[in-house]
């Protein structure tokens, strides 16, 4: 895979008789932020570099690492910060697209800057396959590609979890809640992630888009830092074409995702994330609490119809969002 370097570089500084360049000049060369270029540094997935006289220097070599990872799209930790010019172009990228409220603000984010995304939705025995039809309409709708994984089939060894097994009641309550564990499906988004490359790498794209976000993380293990800067790895592994994860919200809260898709004109209300996978959202579930805290949160309307039954929103602040008793 071919990428697109930067054309003007920074100025040389000669430390012993080895050439490098400061914190500042590569910040600008690969077009980030110097919080993203810490935080990178910070994670270990960037050189060091050097100290020497209140500078940090970084060898051409590694200026290089950082300038190439940059134009693979590394997403900002802590959201988008915008493209830099020259440094950024678009890609064709598969989505892993549940129709939820987060992936949705995904694929219009990715659209809106460009890229050619092919969406791919998995149906894997879920309790909520109405998430199914939605990202169906939308995709229909903005003339993107999609594609539906059939793993029925699966459902019998992904027991366990309340989003697969009947017998199991989906919780209602926070996702800070002990009971929120029981919608954890066992390996769930390496299987999806598995799926989405082999696409991904059949279509010659360059890139799997993968909407986990911040708030994902006390819950679920496989949406951690951990786990898809691994998968990133090995998805750059498993071909001799080099595929890389793409995850922009990882470090983002579901309210800035709501900010996000309020002002790319998201159809939030053809959004679906209700665990119980009824005619309308519980508004009891983690789920449906998480995404009625982040309308809130973001200072947007939330168009969702909720079930009669559900906690009215002023006794869902009141009580910190918890279930009123």
């Amino acid at each position: 895979m071919t990428t697109q370097q930067p054309t003007k570089r920074p100025p040389v500084i000669k430390v012993d008789g080895t050439s490098y360049y400061d914190l500042n000049g590569v910040v600008a060369w690969a077009g980030v932020s110097r919080q993203t270029l810490w935080q990178w540094r910070a994670r270990g997935v960037i050189p060091a570099g050097r100290k020497h006289r209140n500078r940090l220097l970084f060898t051409i070599d590694e200026a290089n690492l950082i300038a190439r990872r940059a134009v693979r799209l590394e997403p900002a930790p802590g959201g988008y910060t915008g493209h830099g010019p020259g440094v950024r172009r678009q890609r064709r990228l598969v989505l892993i697209y549940s129709g939820g409220l987060d992936s949705t603000v995904l694929l219009y984010s990715l659209q809106h800057e460009g890229h050619a995304v092919h969406a791919l939705s998995i149906d894997y025995g879920q309790r909520h396959k109405r998430e199914l039809e939605g990202a169906r309409t939308i995709c229909r709708t903005l003339g993107v590609p999609h594609e539906v994984a059939d793993l029925g089939g699966l459902n019998p060894l992904l027991a366990g979890s309340s989003l697969t097994s009947r017998a199991l009641a989906v919780p209602d309550g926070h996702y800070a809640e002990e009971t929120m564990k029981q919608t954890i499906v066992p390996n769930r988004n390496m299987i999806m992630l598995a799926i989405a490359g082999g696409w991904a790498l059949s279509l010659k794209c360059e890139a799997v888009a993968y909407a986990a976000h911040g708030g994902d993380h006390a819950i679920y293990p496989d949406c951690r830092h951990e786990f898809t800067q691994a998968v990133d790895q090995a998805l750059r592994l498993a071909d001799w074409n080099e595929l890389y994860l793409w995850c922009p919200f990882l470090n983002r809260s579901k309210a800035d995702i709501v900010r996000l898709g309020d002002s790319l004109g998201v159809p939030f209300g053809q959004t679906w994330s209700c665990y119980k996978g009824g005619r309308t959202h519980c508004g009891r579930c983690g789920t449906c609490v998480e995404r009625r805290e982040a309308f809130y949160l973001a200072g947007v309307k939330d168009p969702t119809r909720y079930a009669k039954s559900a906690p009215h929103l002023d006794e869902m602040v009141a009580h910190n969002w918890r279930i009123p008793a």
